[in-house]
């Protein structure tokens, strides 16, 4: 399966994009969930801050780089372990199907029932750099990525007998020297984790 396409902003819209909570769900013919009815759509954000007033909350940044509140409802001032589930400053969060409940005069915010932490997905990187990582690729595998389409990732050389990243399968390499310069000076090392958690989150 490909890599999906953060560009399209009907899937991956920004926080003041995505619909609001409404009080009653929208009708539907009989025998059809009003759920499947609807095309998923997935918020992401970037972990900027953690707050605990009376529910645990996160203050991400979406993909404009403005902020909202990601509130946990069913849960005290104790907070939550949001360290255990991989969610910490810098990481990517993926809210999947986020509605925003609005408040007079301000933003509003996106609430998580009690239960569901596990529907929020992580990717281990800034939002700007998932967001950009996909996007090379994508040029690469449309023929626009210049020099470097599908060639070694590190020095753009295409040849036989190239070897693809074992970690994210995407990416290859002409040489092992190519794959230690991309690996500790290129980036790729931060790169890999966020192809892969990708993948996992989207399927292969």
């Amino acid at each position: 399966m490909p890599l999906p396409d953060f560009t399209n902003t009907a899937t991956f819209p920004s926080f003041i994009s995505i619909p609001e909570l409404i009080a009653s769900p929208p009708l539907v013919e009989d025998g059809k969930d009003a759920a499947a009815e609807e095309d998923d759509w997935f918020l992401l954000g970037q972990v900027r801050d953690f707050m605990t007033i009376t529910m645990p909350t996160i203050i991400l940044l979406d993909r404009d780089n403005s902020p909202f509140a990601l509130i946990f409802e069913g849960y005290g001032a104790e907070g939550l372990p949001f360290s255990k589930f991989g969610l910490k400053k810098g990481t990517t969060a993926v809210i999947p199907r986020a509605r925003r409940t609005p408040q007079q005069g301000k933003r509003g915010f996106v609430s998580v029932e009690k239960g569901k932490l596990a529907d929020i997905k992580v990717i281990p990187g800034e939002l700007k750099r998932v967001l950009g990582v996909t996007e090379v690729l994508k040029l690469r595998k449309s023929g626009e990525g210049g020099s470097w389409e599908m060639g070694c990732e590190t020095c753009g050389e295409k040849k036989g007998g190239m070897k693809k990243c074992t970690g994210c399968e995407e990416v290859k390499y002409c040489s092992k020297e190519c794959q230690a310069k991309g690996w500790n000076d290129a980036g790729h090392k931060v790169d890999c984790k966020i192809i892969k958690a990708i993948r996992e989150i989207w399927g292969k």
